[in-house]
């Protein structure tokens, strides 16, 4: 039951919105990262192509600054 499983990811705090574009990939390249370095396979998922360039754009970038590119 799809209902079902938003209503406990929602009560896990899962969902998190952040109103302003810049912080929002900023956060999401680092909550990747994170994951990424422990041990952890992240998926993002995006609703659009254009999205998706975005995401992409933010993760390489902070693997880059991070210098863990190609990694």
């Amino acid at each position: 039951d799809l209902r079902t499983g938003f209503r406990r990811l929602d009560k896990l705090g899962a969902f998190v919105e952040i109103a302003d574009e810049a912080e929002r990939y900023r956060q999401l390249a680092s909550d990747f990262l994170a994951l990424s370095y422990r041990g952890d396979v992240p998926l993002v998922v995006s609703p659009t192509h254009a999205e998706s360039a975005k995401v992409t754009d933010a993760i390489r970038g902070a693997k880059r600054d991070a210098k863990s590119l190609g990694v």
